[in-house]
Order: C-alpha cells, then sequence, then structure tokens
C-alpha cells in the first residue's frame, strides 16, 4: 500500500496530519465493496437504473437526480476495508464484511499485520 506514497509524501501531507477520529491517526483508508448484479427497471432520473449500470458509468452525484452505488443497499454482498493499525500509518489490517438485504451479517479478519501484545 505504501508504494503509492513514495516520493509523493507532499501530495498526501494533509491525509497524514493527526485525525482523534481514526484508530491509525490519520485519515487514511480504503474499501472496496462488492454487489449483486441487478438490472434496474430503465431510464428514471430518480434513480432505480440497477447495479448494472455502473458497469459503464461513474456514479453521479447529480444536482436534480444522483445515481450512486451506495443506493442499492440491499444489493451489497461484501465489503473489503483495510485500516492502517491503531497509532501506525506503516502495518495494516483487512477486514472482509458479509451482508444479505442491507444487513452486515457476518466478519472475518483476513489481513492482520498489527502486534499481539
Amino acid at each position: 500500500m505504501n508504494d503509492e506514497f513514495i516520493g509523493k509524501e507532499n501530495k498526501y501531507k494533509h491525509k497524514y496530519q493527526y485525525n482523534s477520529e481514526s484508530a491509525s491517526r490519520t485519515d487514511l483508508y480504503y474499501s472496496l465493496s462488492f454487489y449483486r448484479y441487478y438490472k434496474g427497471w430503465g431510464t428514471n432520473p430518480f434513480g432505480e437504473a440497477g447495479t448494472e449500470h455502473f458497469i459503464n458509468n461513474e456514479e453521479d452525484p447529480g444536482g436534480f437526480s444522483s445515481e450512486l452505488l451506495e443506493h442499492y443497499y440491499e444489493y451489497r454482498i461484501a465489503r473489503f476495508d483495510i485500516e492502517f493499525c491503531t497509532n501506525d500509518t506503516i502495518k495494516y489490517f483487512g477486514v472482509l464484511k458479509y451482508f444479505q438485504n442491507g444487513q452486515e451479517m457476518k466478519t472475518d479478519t483476513i489481513i492482520n499485520q498489527c502486534k499481539t501484545e
């Protein structure tokens, strides 16, 4: 993960600033969500294009209308989050959360570089 920062530290300097809300004390956070394929019911300016829409289109926060993947929470299957360890911006852990009908059902830690004390 840190390869993206080498030589570009100034670009990300604001994200490395102290943040009392984050366990690592920075704003750095990585997440990847997985959704079930769902074909919407046509062109509706108020959403409902389905998760299929995002295969060929980017999210559109829009003004009058919006089309965001997060609006389809009931179709979310899983989310993989990578976070830095407490007070550490080098070591990290990865958590895979499973969802069913919009509700979190199970959590697995699949990467853990944090110290166990």
